[in-house]
């Protein structure tokens, strides 16, 4: 009974082989096919400011905070996206400084920055930075000089 079970066996897995590589007779054209296993894109998420930085002063919290959104492909909100984002200055020259809550855990895949200055005038950019995605630049804003 082994030895049946064994030839069966062997017989099924030969025809499944003869199937598969697209060998069988029938005046076909030769040609093989070769199966593939379907490849499955990840999705593409990535960051963008909704509230860009602005009204800020030297030294004093930006009047408008930061707020930086996790998006896919089609504009919609990721909403279990929950890994930490941070923010720090895009190609900072000199010695300035940004200072405030510089990182974030998104709720609901919105990031929102807290307190958030910049030490000297001039006109700067930001950087939002997140595990795996690429970084989201804002756009220039002016710090006007200390009062």
């Amino acid at each position: 009974m082994k030895r049946l079970t064994l030839i069966c066996l062997a017989a099924a897995v030969l025809l499944s082989l003869i199937f598969i590589a697209g060998c069988g007779s029938g005046g076909g054209t030769g040609t093989q096919t070769q199966l593939t296993s379907p490849t499955i894109a990840a999705p593409i998420y990535k960051m963008v400011f909704t509230t860009q930085p602005g009204g800020a002063i030297a030294w004093e919290p930006f009047k408008a905070q930061p707020v930086v959104t996790v998006v896919d492909e089609n504009g919609n909100v990721v909403t279990n996206y929950d890994k930490p984002i941070s923010i720090s200055l895009y190609n900072p020259s000199g010695s300035v400084q940004l200072y405030g809550q510089m990182q974030e855990t998104p709720v609901n895949g919105v990031a929102t920055f807290k307190n958030l200055y910049i030490d000297e005038a001039g006109t700067y950019r930001l950087k939002a930075k997140s595990s795996g995605l690429d970084d989201a630049i804002s756009d220039p804003f002016e710090v006007a000089p200390a009062k």
